[in-house]
């Protein structure tokens, strides 16, 4: 399995407790194996590897989740958002995985408005919420965070060192991956050996329909190419563009008076000025359903806050994944319209941190 030169130290030798994230991608998967074979073929005790399931992956990455720890003999552990699950936490399967974007869905129903660029509550909530909650309840009060970060990622490197610093959260971020300098070209020739791989195309180095099948965050040439493909995967995100504007206009915010719009900018003050060291020590404790209560005041004053300096628009923009884009519908139309993208195919996706 061995094919680079590594450090004196290994770094893919983990140390407990500690969570694996494993996204379903190549590079997370590659650094499974290699944390594998550095412990000898079996993880320790208080070594775990999770995969937070949000719905919305193809159904080449279930399987190939499900084929790394059937052929390498590893436990993964299938995490998905469940409301009505305790700590919103549900353990599922291969076989009972969901499939039509429900956890996703079930967030946007609770949140009532969209993720975004600047807003990506999903990843929070449907991936790094999901295997924290999951370490919880094993019994953990602080563990290292395994993640599969590239040696050839460095503002993704620096961006989660940076965050390491943030005395709130539970765990350290650890990267193996960036610490051997392993690379695109290294993951792509590790897995041309293997007997088996991700069944989802690669262009140079990166899996388009990856993660998330439309995820916002993609470039939009990419995403168009993905329902000129197959116009049925811009289904789901429709509908959630359709009933979070539904909602929106069906619950409009009421005129504020001036007092209240002060109220929402001493919020977002105070929100920016607490006290670090209370948060991490109150903030985690609270109840879920508590949690949830206090952030969807904040987004509320937030939109007042909007609202009041003429920021909304329409479409409200709570209700679109890109406000800078048109609407999933409207792409749809356009990729269908044309052989030829009506801008830059080659346009940058954002970074996100779902996984390689």
């Amino acid at each position: 399995m061995s094919d680079q030169a590594l450090p004196l130290r290994n770094p893919y030798r983990i140390e407990g407790p500690a969570c694996i994230s494993f996204s379903g991608g190549r590079s997370s998967g590659y650094m499974l194996a290699h944390i594998l074979e550095a412990h000898g073929g079996r993880l320790p005790d208080d070594v775990h590897v999770c995969f937070m399931n949000t719905g919305k992956e193809m159904p080449q990455s279930l399987q190939f989740v499900a084929e790394c720890g059937e052929r390498w003999g590893v436990k993964i552990n299938w995490l998905e958002f469940d409301i009505n699950a305790p700590r919103w936490t549900r353990e599922v399967s291969f076989a009972t995985a969901s499939r039509d974007g429900r956890p996703y869905e079930e967030l946007i129903r609770k949140r009532k408005y969209l993720p975004n660029a600047v807003s990506r509550f999903c990843t929070t909530e449907l991936k790094v919420r999901r295997s924290e909650h999951f370490m919880l309840s094993r019994g953990y009060d602080h563990w290292d965070s395994i993640i599969g970060i590239r040696g050839d990622e460095p503002r993704r490197i620096a961006k989660i060192r940076a965050g390491n610093n943030d005395s709130r959260e539970r765990w350290t971020a650890v990267l193996p991956m960036a610490e051997a300098g392993a690379s695109k070209l290294t993951v792509l020739a590790w897995w041309a050996a293997q007997p088996f791989e991700l069944l989802l195309p690669d262009f140079y180095g990166q899996t388009p329909a990856g993660n998330c099948d439309l995820c916002f965050l993609k470039a939009r040439g990419t995403i168009m190419r993905l329902m000129r493909e197959d116009p049925a995967f811009a289904d789901w995100w429709i509908a959630q563009e359709k009933w979070t504007e539904e909602w929106v206009r069906s619950h409009p915010i009421p005129d504020r008076k001036r007092p209240h719009i002060m109220e929402a900018r001493a919020a977002r003050k105070a929100l920016s000025e607490f006290n670090a060291d209370q948060l991490a020590l109150d903030w985690w404790d609270l109840p879920d359903d508590e949690r949830y209560e206090i952030e969807e005041e904040w987004g509320r004053l937030e939109m007042a806050l909007s609202e009041s300096e003429g920021e909304a628009r329409r479409p409200p923009s709570h209700a679109r994944f890109r406000k800078d884009w048109p609407t999933y519908e409207r792409l749809r139309e356009l990729a269908l319209m044309s052989e030829e993208l009506p801008f830059d195919e080659d346009d940058e996706g954002i970074p996100c941190f779902c996984g390689d």
